[in-house]
């Protein structure tokens, strides 16, 4: 097998989050759908062109964190295979002798250094992916709060609170 085909190898992730795990079935070997090169570049670009916001709903959260867990699990297989690449030739070159053309291990290099910046950036975007869900649970308690004030307060305490949040907001126009 070459380089070349080295790189196109298959690489596998978990393919439906919707099915329901097995308690006795580990979970990083459960069913696979095999993607190839190209198709592991496509998902890798996908996870890094979402636009996350805080106006997406709890579902939609959940989908993106699917889609960039996956995109970084893709991504951290490509850069495992380049650096297994890189060792047989580091043990080619000491063991026969053989050294690979510097072209090949020029664009090896690059396209390791473009994966591993492209792993950081999906790793960043799952954190904020995380933020937000925090943030949604935060927001969900305080409109959870209102709801129960309102129900349970009498009516002139509940309106004397919104009045003080109005002024306060008023003096404040930053927030």
């Amino acid at each position: 097998m070459n380089d070349d085909e080295r790189e196109r190898r298959i690489v596998a992730i978990p393919c439906d989050p919707e099915r329901q795990a097995d308690p006795r079935e580990d979970v990083c070997r459960g069913p696979m759908k095999p993607l190839t090169h190209d198709e592991t570049d496509k998902l890798i670009k996908e996870a890094l062109d979402l636009t996350v916001s805080i106006n997406m709903s709890k579902a939609e959260l959940l989908d993106a964190q699917q889609l960039t867990e996956r995109a970084i699990f893709a991504c951290a297989m490509q850069v495992s295979s380049m650096k297994g690449q890189l060792d047989r030739a580091h043990e080619r070159r000491e063991h026969f002798g053989e050294m690979a053309d510097r072209a090949w291990w020029r664009r090896l290099n690059t396209a390791l250094r473009y994966k591993g910046s492209s792993h950081q950036h999906l790793q960043y975007k799952l954190g904020e992916i995380i933020r937000l869900f925090k943030l949604a649970r935060s927001r969900s308690r305080e409109i959870l709060f209102i709801d129960i004030a309102r129900n349970e307060l009498p009516k002139e305490t509940y309106l004397r609170i919104w009045q003080r949040v109005n002024e306060a907001l008023d003096r404040d126009p930053a927030d």
